[in-house]
């Protein structure tokens, strides 16, 4: 998105404002003079990411909340955006202040307050980016699985949240329908011109046009695009192997069981829980996207930013589980 007076501004707002409506401000009002101002955001929110996973794992390790917060900012992809001021950072930090505050909804005395500002900061999420409402689903299932049942209670606070949530999105969602016919789309008429070719273009220009390069650099791409992913999930399946095959030795009935891998873990669940649910419910959206032969989740590898600081959870907590924790055990 350009604001100088040569390029212009064009961008179909088949999203919800948010961030491109504060550089259309800018571009409009102060003729883009406080543009690179504006774009600022991008780098703030990335910084406040890095805060929220450091705090978010002090309280068990401050070595693990620095591991993590050192793979978060050191993994390429987040590098990228910061220099293309994307809009990611901000949704996926207000997404991650809801997450890691959910168990906040559980306390009775507070709840109507956490109710209202889980809601807005969801809401917030949705103005942002259209793929905000990714993170209204996998709040969804977090809760369900926290709470271990659905039942009335559950019902009404997701209903609550939502309703909230809505506040922000609710007048452009209306406004979208009416034009496009949809209350989301990441199109713009001129795409949908049948000699234009756009769509296979563009999935041939990212290497998305066969099923297996959809697989193997969409799908599967935090694995096998290092140079974009880094190394932290190697590192979290690698440490997690390596906590396995230790737990087997460990063990005198030498079996490897789920069981077994959560006796490892389960002095400190939600570390490690938390991040988990995200990446495995974020992955499965992924997963049913590409299997029903869509891109839409994988057309721009900026979306597969969202589970990042997560991964970056893990990776902190496995580590210093791994080689930390394990080390003072056998010291004892």
């Amino acid at each position: 998105m350009h604001t100088n007076g040569q390029g212009g501004l064009i961008a179909p707002f088949t999203h919800p404002l948010g961030y491109p409506g504060l550089i259309l401000f800018s571009h409009f009002v102060a003729d883009g003079k406080f543009s690179d101002i504006v774009k600022f955001i991008s780098v703030y929110y990335a910084l406040a990411n890095c805060l929220l996973i450091l705090f978010f794992l002090l309280r068990y390790s401050r070595l693990a909340g620095l591991i993590a917060a050192l793979a978060f900012m050191t993994t390429p992809l987040v590098f990228i955006q910061l220099c293309s001021c994307s809009i990611d950072s901000l949704r996926i930090a207000l997404m991650q202040v809801a997450l890691i505050n959910i168990v906040c909804l559980f306390d009775e005395d507070n709840r109507l307050r956490y109710t209202l500002v889980t809601g807005l900061l969801l809401g917030l999420s949705l103005f942002c980016h259209s793929l905000g409402l990714l993170n209204l689903f996998i709040f969804y299932v977090l809760f369900v699985l926290l709470y271990k049942r659905i039942n009335v209670f559950v019902i009404k606070q997701l209903i609550w949240i939502t309703l909230v949530a809505l506040i922000f999105v609710i007048v452009r969602y209306v406004i979208s329908s009416y034009y496009f016919g949809t209350p989301l789309t990441d199109t713009s008429p001129v795409w949908s011109v049948k000699s234009l070719h756009f769509n296979y273009l563009v999935n041939i220009t990212r290497g998305l046009s066969t099923n297996k390069e959809r697989w193997l650099y969409g799908f599967l791409a935090f694995l096998f695009q290092i140079r974009v992913f880094g190394i932290a999930l190697w590192l979290v399946i690698l440490g997690a192997a390596a906590l396995l095959i230790k737990q087997l030795f460990q063990n005198q009935k030498k079996t490897i069981s789920v069981n077994s891998f959560k006796s490892i873990l389960n002095q400190n669940d939600y570390y490690w829980s938390l991040p988990v649910v995200v990446f495995v419910v974020f992955y499965f959206m992924v997963f049913v996207s590409v299997a029903i032969g869509m891109n839409s989740a994988i057309k721009n590898i900026r979306y597969l930013i969202t589970p990042i600081p997560f991964v970056a959870i893990l990776c902190g907590y496995i580590l210093d589980k791994l080689f930390v924790r394990n080390s003072n055990v056998s010291e004892k």
